[in-house]
C-alpha cells in the first residue's frame, strides 16, 4: 500500500497563460511516497501537509473565497466608469468564483467540517447588520 496520499490539486492561470499547478500531499511513511521531484519537474509546486492541515486551510481561503465570490455575484455588480481597484478586484473575484461549478463550493461545504463551523461564526458576524 502506498504511504503517500493525494490531498488536493489546485490550479490558476498564470499570467503568461500557462497552468500553475500545486499538489498538496500527505505521506503516511516516507520511504512509499513518489518522488516529488517527478512533479517539480513538470512545474508543479509540491505542498506536504496532513488532511487535518488541508481542511483548515482550505476552510480560511478557499470556501470564504467562493462563499463572498458568490454573495457578491448574486447582487449583479457590473463595472462603471469610477471604479476603484478595490472594486475591480471584487469583480474579478466574482468571476473567478461564479465560473466553478457549483458542486466545487458545495463540496468544500459538506465535506469540511471547518467550513461549517466559520459559517456558523459568520452568520454570529452578522446578526448586527
Amino acid at each position: 500500500m502506498c504511504g503517500c496520499v493525494l490531498v488536493a490539486v489546485y490550479y490558476a492561470s498564470a499570467v503568461c497563460g500557462c497552468l500553475l499547478y500545486i499538489i498538496v500531499h500527505c505521506c503516511i511513511r516516507a520511504l512509499d511516497c513518489p518522488r516529488p521531484q517527478v512533479f517539480r519537474d513538470e512545474g508543479c509546486t509540491m505542498v506536504e501537509m496532513s488532511c487535518e492541515e488541508h481542511d483548515r486551510k482550505a476552510a480560511s481561503t478557499q470556501f470564504i473565497t467562493h462563499t463572498v465570490g458568490r454573495m457578491l455575484g448574486a447582487m449583479d455588480l457590473s463595472p462603471t466608469d469610477i471604479d476603484t481597484k478595490g472594486f475591480k478586484s471584487l469583480l474579478t473575484l466574482v468571476e473567478n468564483t461564479t465560473n466553478d461549478s457549483f458542486d466545487l463550493y458545495y463540496g468544500l461545504f459538506l465535506y469540511n467540517q471547518v467550513c461549517c463551523c466559520l459559517w456558523k461564526r459568520a452568520l454570529v458576524m452578522m446578526m448586527p447588520l
